[in-house]
């Protein structure tokens, strides 16, 4: 059992999923990642290095991993930015790697003292053209530690970038937990002995082409990578509901007291947690609101990118309450009630 933090439980996930390349720029919220794992890592014979920048962090992990080193990345909102480049090369090249991304208030620079959920397109479109990559979202520290296990066994065997994706209260909040004593891994695939990475398109043999037949072989075996990842990290509480309450992260611990506080008013209102935001659980969605009268999208987010999402998934077919902030502060269980009771 232990006291701790939203950080520390990722990089003890990490560890024990057998992490020994971690590169960083270290910033807030998410310095104590790095100060966990520039302690830890030598013990292990790993290796910690420091950047000088996010971009040149994410492509020494590259090159890790690329040599057979399971490696993570993890940084908040503005160096998240400047790694985009780098997210589309290693999904090109189907290059296993972990990015932590720590969402706070912004845009550019922001404060690292406060949590925002801005970067739910970023997370999966932030690079140019078309690339695979998975993205999850924990809300807690037990969930933090359980879902980078699962990130580096999912980035493993699909040989895909994968982002966790928290805000910066479940990166410094702590919790107590027992972790898993033999949590299930992945051995390493072992690295090719020859190989050719390039940002640009190739054959099956990994050499540059620009056979229009042979690009269209490479983007369709990437996509049905992604497309084969198991939405196993998604969850709808309460079956009898007629209402359902849709969140993420931070914000689902609110709208889950939120429920509580309806139930108790015998309001049927239940709770479908996102744990796995790309691959979107489409079709689950359209089940949910073929299933409730009404759903409540809740996010702290100027430009509800969960609700448009969510919006375009149903095709209007549902009747929708967006409830949001985006002041700083984060969403009440209170104003999640107003919400469903509205």
């Amino acid at each position: 059992m232990k006291f701790i933090s939203g950080c520390r439980a990722i990089a003890q996930g990490a560890l024990d999923a057998g992490v020994r390349f971690y590169a960083a720029c270290p910033n807030d919220p998410v310095s104590e990642l790095a100060e966990t794992m520039a302690l830890e890592l030598p013990k292990l014979g790993g290796k910690f290095i420091q950047m000088e920048d996010e971009s040149a962090a994410l492509a020494a992990a590259i090159g890790a991993s690329s040599v057979g080193s399971k490696a993570l990345v993890a940084t908040s909102s503005p160096g998240f930015t400047l790694l985009q480049e780098h997210i589309s090369y290693a999904g090109l090249n189907e290059v296993p790697v972990v990015i932590v991304n720590a969402m706070q208030y912004g845009p550019s620079t922001g404060l690292s003292s406060i949590p925002m959920q801005q970067e739910v397109f970023q997370s999966r479109f932030g690079a140019n053209g078309d690339y695979p990559v998975a993205v999850l979202t924990p809300s807690s520290p037990k969930e933090a530690y359980d879902m980078t296990v699962y990130a580096f066994n999912l980035s493993e065997s699909h040989r895909i970038p994968v982002v966790i994706l928290i805000d910066q209260m479940i990166a410094t909040m702590k919790e107590t937990f027992d972790f898993r004593e033999n949590p299930r891994l992945l051995t390493r695939i072992p690295p090719r002995h020859h190989f050719l990475l390039t940002g640009l398109p190739s054959d099956l043999e990994g050499f540059p082409t620009y056979d229009p037949r042979e690009i269209k072989q490479q983007q369709q075996r990437l996509f049905q990578k992604y497309l084969s990842i198991e939405r196993m990290y998604s969850k709808f509480e309460l079956e009898d509901a007629n209402v359902a309450v849709i969140a993420y992260g931070t914000t689902s611990r609110a709208a889950r007291a939120a429920v509580k506080m309806a139930r108790g008013k015998k309001h049927k209102a239940g709770f479908f947690k996102l744990m796995t935001l790309w691959p979107f659980p489409r079709e689950e969605l359209i089940r949910l609101s073929k299933k409730v009268k009404r759903m409540i999208i809740a996010e702290t987010c100027t430009s509800e990118q969960l609700a448009n999402i969510i919006k375009s998934c149903c095709l209007g077919e549902c009747n929708y309450t967006l409830v949001k902030r985006f002041d700083g502060n984060l969403l009440t269980p209170k104003e999640i009630y107003d919400g469903i009771t509205a």
